[in-house]
């Protein structure tokens, strides 16, 4: 059914010079007919303070049936949230499970991503972890 989510909390818990990992959390879809896609938006990650994000990771499960695409969010108020891809806009896609943030968006102390999934058959895309590479 259309509108369905997931909704799912990570809290990172450190001094800033740890690299924060989320492990562990399959995500994914199924579906009944022959073209599928999701959307999978993390909850807010809070650093703390303002820190420096470096890059993301993910790994990932995937048919020649099925694509993952990601995009991040940064902001120092927890409201604001533009989703952008390795270019620093919204129309790119971070892809092969990793990428450098955009400088433009690297100062924060919020930050999420979300996750396109997308299948022409009944493969289901998997996204295993998800890792945040941060710097105070």
């Amino acid at each position: 059914t259309a509108n369905k989510k997931i909704r799912g909390k990570a809290s990172l818990i450190g001094d800033g010079s740890q690299q924060g990992k989320l492990d562990k959390v399959g995500i994914g879809f199924t579906g009944m007919v022959a073209a599928n896609n999701g959307t999978f938006t993390s909850s807010s990650i809070d650093a703390g303070n303002t820190m420096g994000f470096n890059s993301i990771s993910w790994t990932e499960s995937t048919t020649p049936n099925t694509t993952i695409q990601l995009q991040i969010a940064t902001n120092t108020d927890n409201a604001t949230w533009q989703y952008v891809g390795p270019d620093g806009t919204g129309s790119t896609y971070f892809t092969n499970g990793s990428g450098s943030v955009p400088l433009a968006i690297a100062s924060a102390w919020y930050l999420r991503y979300e996750i396109s999934f997308s299948s022409t058959t009944s493969d289901i895309p998997v996204v295993e972890d998800v890792t945040i590479n941060y710097s105070p």
